[in-house]
Formats: C-alpha cells, structure tokens, sequence
C-alpha cells in the first residue's frame, strides 16, 4: 500500500498480496517522496483489502511519520474499522525535524488501540532489525475471544483488561487492545492479540 496525495496498492491488481521479496521489493520502490499524505486514505484502503485475506491473522505495517494533510477518513473513523475488521497494526516513525506535519502521537495510538506496537527509531539504519522484532512478536502472540451480549446492543467503545499469570502464580506482562467497539448486530467473538511475558524481577 502507498500513499502520498493518494492511496494506491503496490502490487498488481491480479496479485492482492504476495510472499515473494522480489516481487514486495519492486512495489515498493514505485513510490515517491513529496507532495500532501494521505495517510487515512491508504489504511483505509489496507483495510478494504483486507477484505480478500484468507487467513484469519490480519497484521498492518505502516511506515510513515504521522502526518496526514491530505486524506478524506479521519483517524477515529480508521479506529473504529481496524477493530471491526480485527486488524492488528504495528507503526514504524521516521522522521524528517524540518517537517511539520510530523505526528508521532499518531503512530502510538494507532498501534495501541489495536495491540500492536510503535517504533520511533532515531534514524532509518535500524528499520531492518525492528522489523524482524516485529516479525518475531507476531510469531509469539496467542488470540483470546470471548462473545460479549451487552456489546451487541452497544455501538460504543468498551475497554478490557487482559491479566494473566504463570505455573508459579506470578504476573505475567501482557499486551493487548485496548478494548473494543460494540455492534448493532448479533454477539460476535472479539479477538484479543496479546503476548504475555514475565515480569521483571
């Protein structure tokens, strides 16, 4: 997915997604630097694609620096379909201090409504090993669902609380959404991403 003025897909439109590098590496140098972003625009556009996903685990990769001057959805609104559609999001942040537009708040908030993580490297060399960590935390994570009645009711935001302990009753550190928007439909199971490990001693 790319975005600057406006969203567009990188691969070809025959091709929805793709494990090849090659092929990965070439969509992504088609795009260009400069101009308006339209950051909104292009998750909303990952989030319709998501749409043709086979499996269940949806994972986004947004590298950006927060900004966005350009897009028609707004934020709350991208929010809000990231948790309908069960798409969990890790942000990476570079930055260039000469640019105004920057918005590091974003990227944290978008990773941790939707149990993910952000990434705020000091410069881009380290963009390689942060995504392997990423990459590596995905591989980790369990999903816990549960069906809620009172939600189905209930439109609104409703935060969880995920806690968990080990063999030894000792509390584990565990990262999860931060809660989760209710339905107007019928009771439907809400994922929950989350990766316990154990707490400093």
């Amino acid at each position: 997915m790319l975005f600057i003025e406006t969203a567009r897909l990188g691969l070809p439109p025959d091709r929805p997604f793709s494990a090849d590098v090659a092929e990965l590496r070439t969509a992504l140098v088609k795009g260009t630097v400069g101009g308006h972003t339209a950051l909104y625009d292009g998750i909303a556009l990952a989030l319709d694609h998501f749409e043709k996903a086979s499996l269940t685990k949806k994972v986004l990769l947004i590298v950006s620096d927060g900004g966005d001057n350009r897009s028609r959805h707004r934020l709350n609104d991208i929010i809000v379909r990231a948790d309908r559609v069960g798409v969990l999001m890790y942000t990476i942040g570079l930055f260039d201090e000469n640019t105004e537009d920057k918005n590091p708040a974003v990227l944290k908030q978008l990773a941790r409504q939707t149990g993910g993580l952000a990434y705020l490297p000091e410069n881009a060399t380290r963009v390689r090993d942060i995504c392997s960590q990423i990459a590596r935390d995905i591989r980790s994570q369990y999903t816990l669902g549960y069906n809620s009645t009172k939600a189905s009711a209930d439109s609104g935001y409703h935060q969880i609380k995920v806690t968990a302990v080990d063999a030894k009753n000792r509390q584990l550190r565990v990262r999860s959404r931060t809660g989760f928007f209710g339905l107007t439909t019928s009771p439907t199971p809400t994922e929950t991403e989350l990766q316990p490990r154990p707490s400093p001693q």
